[in-house]
């Protein structure tokens, strides 16, 4: 939360001396960084959580993921983005993640007042803003959203449990029913009747409940490295309070630099310049400066054949206006796109440097969470629903053991019997798999389409072997059921039912 503390909706104040505070991003081999640059007022200006102090210009503290990041990777890639030494690791208590690469550098008042979005505070801010905007860098999952998250997975994983509890209870309740029948006939009242079944019920639970909190002990460690939001958990992040507790137990180019004198107005751009850089477009013959659209020219997409139309002015004119978007031609390979990202960061240090691969970088580490979730649902709950197929066959054959057994008796051979109740299963699951793969699709072809603008990409061969994967557990499951048809189908079961 501290990360959104310079946030314009924030309306927290506090004496003392203000802080020069500006958050902006970075990037490094395709993983995004925050970095806060801080300047001090005087003695008694706000100090953000994590480091020990605040860091005077000419030093940083880190994180422990960029710390490392800066030890292990070659001289002039990011280390030099971040000037003088360092001065300290950023605690876990003032980090989301073990994962975060999070950066507070100290500067000079000067140096950070002309960035664009640099404000002034006097506090730190300790809650999330009312509304958030680009001044917002916490990276963490929003309250809501957490919420949302968590109730889709809570229901993902209750709702199969469920089904399986029902379909165990109804499996055992004709034996129950015989075994309570023969203990009222030789003698035991209603209530001693309840108070057995009260008394089965309490053990299980019993035994259940500390085998329930043994293995969450276990999965723990494996669950909090699963990055469910982006990245992963502190195991802290996992831990059950008492009264939590009691209720679970009940390739490359580099683009950089301002924006235009205004949003709708043409770039200019010297064709002597453009010619060097041939893959975002070129100029008409015989014209000095090319008129682009500033959103296509900046969206760092290769268009080597456009022809940009030319500019009623001169290359000299061009030449006295502020600088424009800078791309740098690279030969793609990650240590020289991170020499030339120094090399920009340290020329136009309010500006950001970014690769081409840099604007997907946020959307992919979230559709991968996004992806971690829905793998750690399906490989719960499929386990679970296994379960509940085989208990429900189960069920499905005590139900109807007489009339088998009768048939059975009628002349018609095992392997009849068993080949009916393998279809009556197995055709019904086949039908609601294929209706809820073609749902699927089309749910995701609507989404996608009208909120995202994109298009629906048919999955790769991992997709239809899970597919084809579970389809045959499922019928696996189904098949090792059959074996009980023979043991239910003796002439006892059609004389008692």
């Amino acid at each position: 939360m501290w990360l959104d503390t310079g946030a314009a909706s924030r309306t927290g104040e506090a004496s003392g001396d203000p802080l020069w505070w500006w958050p902006h991003g970075d990037y490094y081999d395709g993983r995004s960084l925050t970095e806060v640059d801080v300047a001090a007022t005087g003695p008694a200006s706000p100090v953000p959580p994590g480091p020990a102090r605040l860091p005077a210009p000419g030093e940083y503290y880190a994180s422990p993921a960029p710390a490392g990041l800066i030890r292990d990777t070659p001289a002039g890639q990011p280390g030099d983005r971040f000037p003088g030494r360092f001065a300290g690791a950023i605690g876990d208590a003032a980090l989301p993640s073990p994962d975060s690469l999070i950066a507070v550098i100290g500067r000079t008042p000067d140096a950070v007042k002309g960035a664009p979005t640099a404000r002034t505070v006097t506090s730190i801010a300790t809650a999330r803003p009312p509304t958030c905007d680009n001044a917002c860098w916490d990276r963490g999952v929003r309250d809501d959203a957490m919420m949302l998250v968590l109730s889709v997975v809570a229901g993902a994983l209750i709702f199969p449990v469920l089904v399986f509890i029902g379909t165990a209870t109804r499996l055992s309740a004709a034996t129950r029913e015989q075994r309570y029948a023969a203990m009222r006939l030789v003698g035991a009242t209603p209530r001693q009747v309840s108070l057995v079944a009260a008394v089965e019920s309490a053990l299980a639970a019993a035994a259940g409940t500390p085998a329930g909190f043994a293995l969450y002990a276990a999965l723990r460690p494996r669950v909090a490295a699963v990055p469910l939001t982006g990245q992963r958990f502190f195991l802290s992040d996992l831990t059950l309070g008492v009264p939590q507790a009691l209720v679970h137990a009940g390739t490359g180019g580099t683009g950089g630099g301002p924006a235009g004198p205004g949003p709708d107005a043409p770039a200019l751009v010297a064709c002597a310049d453009l010619a060097r850089t041939p893959m975002v477009g070129r100029c008409p013959a015989g014209a000095g400066v090319a008129a682009v659209d500033r959103y296509a020219f900046l969206g760092l997409e290769s268009h080597p054949d456009w022809q940009w139309p030319a500019a009623g002015v001169g290359p000299d004119a061009v030449n006295r206006l502020p600088v424009q978007p800078v791309y740098v031609a690279t030969d793609g390979s990650t240590p020289t796109m991170e020499r030339v990202r120094r090399l920009l960061t340290v020329a136009y240090p309010h500006r950001q440097a970014r690769t081409v691969g840099d604007f997907g970088t946020d959307l992919q580490q979230q559709l991968a969470g996004w992806r971690q979730l829905a793998d750690v649902v399906l490989l719960t709950t499929l386990p679970i629903a296994g379960c509940s197929l085989a208990v429900s066959v189960v069920a499905g054959l005590s139900d109807r053991r007489r009339p088998f057994a009768i048939l059975s008796l009628a002349g018609a051979p095992l392997r009849l019997l068993q080949t009916v109740v393998g279809l009556e299963s197995a055709l019904p699951l086949l039908e609601v798999s294929a209706a809820a793969i073609g749902t699927a699709f089309a749910a995701s072809e609507m989404f996608l389409t009208s909120q995202m603008h994109y298009d629906l990409v048919l999955p790769d061969a991992a997709y239809c072997l899970l597919v084809s994967g579970g389809l045959a557990a499922a019928l696996g499951i189904i098949g090792s059921t059959l074996p009980r048809l023979g043991r239910m189908t003796g002439p006892e079961a059609a004389r008692n039912g």
